[in-house]
């Protein structure tokens, strides 16, 4: 077995799947493919290191022919791999409807674009609706929220709907369930009903007559009943195998002023009777969910069919979808947004949508991760690599290479003359022009570069020269210009000019709770960039330039 053969075939065809090489990935696949080279593990290793210097400068059109010449294949994904053909019948409608309780996260965002991808493929109608029933959680700052962040996605609704602007038919429809006795008012705490539903006893208002149900929930929307002290609860059947079945709550009172009805009302619909009617009078025909709700589907059922509605819409549970590598709980936002570790929604440690949008992703990019995550039922959290590969796939083309060493160190090259450095802004589009950058033999180079050099080593300075080192103490190099040959075999490194006119850049890093700082200088062409522009750091990763202080780039770290 030719193993240095086999690696680099490892190496290019793990660059070519995921836009960049991952040691850990690469080793995992060499050895569960080749159990007996596990003994040789350090020498792998080596041989994995070497091969991923080896390519990871090449621009990726040489890459793809090395790997055709070596007959490496790549599987394309087709567009119909993860999401089936739906069974339609006339007319398509389909609903995505989120409690506007918080900013929309990755998970809303997967919920919203399967209703909306399924409506858009058959004609369809997509309704946003916003189910607002407990005034105690929704503002109108996340109704907005919910608005901008679909739109700048890219998904669209032919109409809006909001849940408060139906309460009145929510009482009609609540008083002819209790006129058809399918539903009544209940007087115990909340701790009774809990207990009694969990041992399947009825309790003593189950069987209080029609007349007094309705008289006592007319009380309840006067306010004549303190907030706790009654319920509108389903007569259904206390022992059923199904828990929700077991005389649910319908409506309930919450004394709090509503961002859009104000202390109008006071009495509210629970989640299922609530989606459960919207559902009926929207005549939303399909609708696409988390497996959380998977139970409730017989539920709601029964509230259509006890209102009089004989169809119901198709229902599809997925997933839940959760990323690694992101602080996704909202119970735990909220936490460090009162003790100050997180600003706001938008922080870039979140999953928000918001979050994603300032960290630099792509919309296309996010849709794509979505849709590649598929409708399977099973839940799990997705590695960050996944959507970052994806969206490297879309920013690569569209972002220029730009000069940036963090933490820098001095190298001082002899030998050289002054001379203009010419640098493509992005290798793959000529087309696009190149500026000039001034050097003068001193130069900063990457803390990294600066630890990983030794005397004798010679390393290529990126569209510069060739130099070799010659000293080195703590704090600088000094390097012997050699020539300005190419050569493949070289070692390249980047560099900023103390020649031109650099900047001060500070990059800001999400690193699971946690944000870095990064600092040091950055090429003077950055100047001219525009606040929200993105472009890649060469060797360092892709960025999004954030905000401008002065003479100093404040910019955040996207991804490798």
């Amino acid at each position: 077995m030719d193993i240095e053969k086999l690696v680099e075939k490892m190496v290019i065809k793990n660059i070519l799947e995921h836009g960049k090489a991952n040691v850990n990935s690469i080793m995992k696949k060499i050895f569960s493919e080749n159990p007996e080279l596990r003994k040789e593990v350090k020498k792998i290793l080596e041989i994995v290191n070497q091969k991923i210097k080896e390519f990871e400068n090449l621009e990726i059109e040489k890459i793809k022919k090395i790997a055709e010449d070596l007959g490496i294949t790549i599987e394309e994904k087709s567009e119909e791999y993860k999401w089936p053909e739906l069974e339609v019948k006339g007319n398509f409608i389909t609903a995505f409807p989120p409690e506007p309780s918080k900013y929309p996260h990755i998970g809303h965002a997967k919920a919203a674009y399967v209703n909306y991808y399924y409506a858009k493929k058959y004609n369809g109608i997509f309704i946003l609706r916003f189910e607002d029933s407990n005034p105690k959680k929704v503002k109108k700052e996340y109704y907005n929220a919910f608005r901008e962040d679909l739109k700048w996605l890219g998904i669209e609704w032919q109409k809006e709907d909001i849940l408060s602007l139906h309460i009145e038919e929510f009482y009609d429809a609540a008083k002819e369930l209790i006129l058809k006795d399918k539903a009544y008012v209940c007087f115990c705490p909340k701790e009774k009903i809990k207990e009694y539903r969990r041992e399947g006893i009825e309790c003593e208002h189950r069987n209080m007559s029609i007349e007094k149900s309705l008289k006592y929930f007319e009380e309840m929307i006067s306010g004549l009943i303190e907030e706790g002290k009654a319920h509108l609860r389903a007569k259904i059947d206390m022992k059923s195998k199904n828990y929700t079945l077991r005389d649910p709550t319908l409506m309930r009172i919450i004394n709090k002023e509503h961002p859009i009805t104000g202390e109008k009302y006071k009495v509210w619909p629970t989640y299922d009777f609530g989606t459960a009617f919207l559902d009926a009078i929207e005549k939303v025909t399909h609708r696409f969910r988390s497996k959380e709700f998977e139970m409730r589907t017989e539920l709601q059922n029964w509230i259509r069919e006890a209102l009089g509605y004989k169809e119901h819409p198709k229902i599809y549970e997925i997933g839940r979808l959760q990323i690694k590598g992101f602080i996704t709980s909202g119970r735990k936002i909220r936490e460090l947004m009162e003790i100050g570790k997180v600003k706001d929604w938008g922080d870039i440690r979140l999953a928000t949508i918001r979050a994603l949008r300032k960290r630099g992703f792509l919309p296309k990019a996010i849709l794509e991760f979505l849709y590649y995550t598929g409708l399977s039922k099973s839940e799990g959290k997705i590695e960050v690599e996944t959507l970052e590969a994806i969206n490297r796939k879309h920013l690569d083309p569209i972002a220029n290479r730009y000069m940036f060493v963090e933490n820098p160190k001095y190298l001082k090259v002899i030998n050289a003359k002054g001379k203009f450095a010419k640098i493509k802004f992005h290798p793959n589009f000529p087309e696009r022009g190149e500026r000039e950058i001034f050097v003068k033999g001193d130069l900063f180079i990457s803390e990294r570069d600066f630890n990983s050099l030794n005397v004798g080593d010679e390393v290529r300075l990126i569209d510069l020269y060739n130099i070799k080192i010659i000293d080195k103490d703590e704090n600088s190099i000094t390097a012997e210009f050699l020539d300005e040959e190419l050569k493949k075999e070289i070692r390249k490194i980047h560099w900023v000019s103390m020649h031109d006119d650099f900047v001060k850049v500070k990059v800001l890093k999400a690193e699971g709770e946690n944000i870095i700082e990064i600092n040091g200088y950055g090429e003077s062409y950055l100047k001219y960039l525009n606040i929200g522009e993105r472009v890649q750091f060469m060797r360092f990763g892709f960025v999004k330039l954030e905000e401008i202080k002065g003479k100093d780039l404040i910019f955040i770290f996207i991804h490798e």
